[in-house]
């Protein structure tokens, strides 16, 4: 009887351990990041990708336009540079205590404030500082189309517009009148879906055909299982490494694709990794160190500009803020894709001297993590449907 009594524990020792087992390794597999070639718990990844959006060109470095060609994309309107902002100027007492290097301080004669010499550390007391007010667009140094062509625009306030090839393109612009720099602009074009991106200077942008940019033909791919991560050029002028081969592409013309199919409700987020690398030429030798990112006025060139989205600096992931729960098609589960573009106008604002020409090289690759829905706040220790409700 005893005997009895010790196999009935034993089996139901057995049992215990084994259904803990299972409950165990079926949180683990949801737990996981799931990779290409994964099919865990009714999740897979079915695709990831490069996205390079880069117009081919033939032209050689010696020709006036070779430097507009290589920041072509398939699908570039237009490139404004050199905006000009108009201004009213007032003048306040300063709040600095002494003299910072490279700001201007001014004195009142009593009818006029004029430009003083004062040696930086010493004492600014009674001192005045300029304050401009920007108001609208004063000049544009550069316009150019697709095809390189100089166009002169007309300016009107905090608008401009320009035609290309018989149709006008009106830009009507946002102007930050304490940062002297465009904020936000919108595009109009009839028939058109255009849109602005504006460059990290807030005084340049870039005119986009969305059309163009969903399309097949406005990009190409490059597969991840063949390219697990991509250079590209962050600074305007580009450079190869002696016995470097192969074309360089800008950070701006680049996006990352991927697309998954799922049969339970999950959320999804995306780990991109970036390494910026710079390289300070000189004349006789080159000097490389690691840098940190380069934000755009506070801001990663990743961030995400899309309300489904979240994107996280600390972390730098990208969260999708809603559950997505998938549907079927004709008796399938869909395949659902996502695409995250670089700022098309983004380039790094690097150092110049008499000296040395700094460079800065990026190194991108990311990862897709999907998780089923349930789990996301224990594993993440965020819900994004509720942390990320009123967030960008």
């Amino acid at each position: 009887m005893k005997r009895i009594k010790v196999n009935i524990i034993y089996l139901i020792g057995l049992l215990i351990l084994s259904a803990s087992l299972v409950i165990t390794f079926a949180a683990f597999i949801f737990n996981q990041v799931v990779n290409m070639d994964a099919d865990l718990g009714g999740i897979k990844i079915e695709s990831k990708n490069f996205l390079v959006y880069a117009k081919d060109h033939s032209l050689p470095t010696t020709n006036i336009n070779y430097e507009r060609a290589e920041k072509l994309r398939k699908d570039t309107v237009a490139t404004v540079e050199g905006i000009k902002l108009a201004y009213t100027s007032s003048y306040a007492v300063t709040d600095d205590k002494v003299a910072i290097d490279g700001k201007i301080y001014y004195q009142y004669d009593g009818a006029n404030y004029n430009i003083v010499n004062v040696n930086v550390g010493a004492s600014t007391q009674g001192y005045f500082e300029e304050v401009k007010s920007y108001t609208d667009i004063y000049s544009i140094d550069t316009l150019y189309d697709s095809s390189f062509n100089d166009i002169t625009p007309t300016i009107t306030n905090k608008q401009f517009s320009f035609v290309i090839d018989g149709l006008t393109i009106t830009v009507a612009c946002t102007i930050s009148a304490t940062e002297g720099t465009i904020t936000s602009a919108t595009v109009e074009a009839t028939n058109k879906n255009y849109k602005a991106s504006i460059g990290v200077s807030g005084l340049s942008m870039v005119i986009i055909d969305l059309d163009v940019t969903s399309s097949s033909s406005g990009y190409r791919t490059i597969d991840c299982t063949e390219t697990e991560r991509i250079t590209c050029s962050a600074t305007e002028l580009k450079y190869y490494a002696e016995g470097e081969t192969g074309k360089k592409y800008y950070l701006s013309q680049i996006g990352l694709q991927f697309s998954f199919k799922a049969d339970i409700a999950v959320y999804v987020r995306i780990s991109i990794k970036d390494a910026w690398l710079r390289t300070r030429a000189y004349s006789s030798s080159t000097k490389e160190l690691y840098v940190l990112k380069d934000k755009d006025k506070g801001s990663s060139p990743f961030k995400v500009i899309n309300d489904e989205w979240h994107y996280d600096e600390s972390s730098n992931y990208v969260y999708l803020k809603n559950m997505y729960v998938p549907t079927k098609v004709n008796g399938e589960f869909e395949t659902k894709s996502y695409t995250f573009d670089v700022n098309e106008a983004y380039y790094y604002n690097a150092t110049k001297s008499s000296a040395f020409i700094d460079y800065i090289n990026v190194d991108v690759s990311f990862t897709v993590d999907i998780i089923q829905a349930n789990r996301a706040k224990a594993v993440w220790k965020v819900d994004p449907s509720v942390d990320f409700r009123n967030n960008n």
